[in-house]
């Protein structure tokens, strides 16, 4: 696992890695690096994401069938409800903006979702993803830091007949390239 000062640093060396190849000067504060690092993680999900469960919910009644619901802040993430003490799933529940509903009242349940990673606020702090993405990470948070200054890229030393490619345009390319090398077709669920 790694830290985010692990990951900022190896975007600063990208980053210089740029300014050396002459395409400008890059210097960003560890605040505005840790804030592209972290929008890399979120355009990570929902090609990538973890699961996670709700435990030991107790649905709140309504109406006169016997059902209650129990408060989920995505439902549309829900993936299924459980009976907390004997671990089967109950069917027939659906959702709603910001609840999971006709859950049985008077028992407990466990709710499975899908969530995103998230890049952790201190830098001493290990990040849940698995670091064989950080690459993909980096690379993200490298795309975010060029849009952030509508950078395109391009050298200001055009050759005449050699069409240049913007740079963005060409991490944009390698970034699909690797997220289809490391197999990450939608969805990917890491545990």
């Amino acid at each position: 696992m790694t830290t985010r000062a692990e990951l900022r640093q190896d975007l600063r060396d990208k980053l210089v890695g740029l300014e050396d190849s002459g395409y400008g000067d890059f210097d960003w504060s560890d605040d505005e690096l840790d804030t592209y690092l972290t929008l890399a993680v979120a355009r990570l999900f929902p090609d990538i994401y973890k699961r996670e469960v709700v435990s030991s919910q107790t649905p709140i009644p309504y109406g006169s069938a016997g059902y209650g619901y129990v408060l989920v802040d995505n439902p549309e993430r829900v993936t299924y409800v459980e009976d907390a003490a004997e671990l089967d799933y109950i069917y027939g529940w659906s959702t709603r903006v910001d609840k999971v509903i006709a859950i049985p009242a008077g028992t407990t349940v466990n709710i499975g979702q899908y969530a995103p990673f998230v890049l952790p606020t201190s830098d001493t702090d290990t990040f849940d993803l698995p670091s064989i993405y950080d690459p993909l990470v980096v690379l993200g948070a490298l795309i975010e830091t060029l849009e952030s200054r509508h950078d395109t890229g391009v050298r200001p030393d055009d050759s005449g007949q050699y069409i240049q490619t913007p740079l963005i345009d060409r991490l944009n390319q390698r970034y699909t390239a690797m997220r289809a090398a490391m197999a990450l077709t939608l969805p990917m669920i890491v545990s």
